[in-house]
């Protein structure tokens, strides 16, 4: 899936930009193809994201837990700015989060 702004390759996703409501939908088919991989280790590399949404981190929580049922590991690579939004909504507690410096 891809249209250059969130492109999955097996068990890797990889956004291109924000994460803004008008790319909810978009985000969530692509979480969803990214659970059908068979790998058990898959990574969501969100670096290139400066915004990310309260929607897309309910989206990305979701997919954690699915990812869990289906006993796989959901790892997030964030950055540091980034990061900050995940300690206030908490979901750091939860997520497995992989701080990635930008430079």
């Amino acid at each position: 899936m891809g249209n250059g702004r969130i492109v999955v390759t097996d068990a890797l996703l990889i956004a291109n930009g924000d994460l803004l409501n008008e790319n909810a939908d978009e985000f969530t088919d692509a979480c969803m193809e990214l659970l059908t991989s068979k790998a058990d280790a898959l990574v969501m590399d969100l670096t290139a994201a400066q915004r990310i949404t309260s929607t897309h981190i309910g989206i990305i929580a979701d997919i954690h837990f699915r990812a869990e049922d289906a006993n796989k590991m959901l790892t997030v690579k964030v950055t540091p700015d980034a990061y900050k939004v995940f300690t206030i909504t908490n979901t750091n507690e939860v997520l497995k989060l992989e701080v990635v410096d930008p430079s």
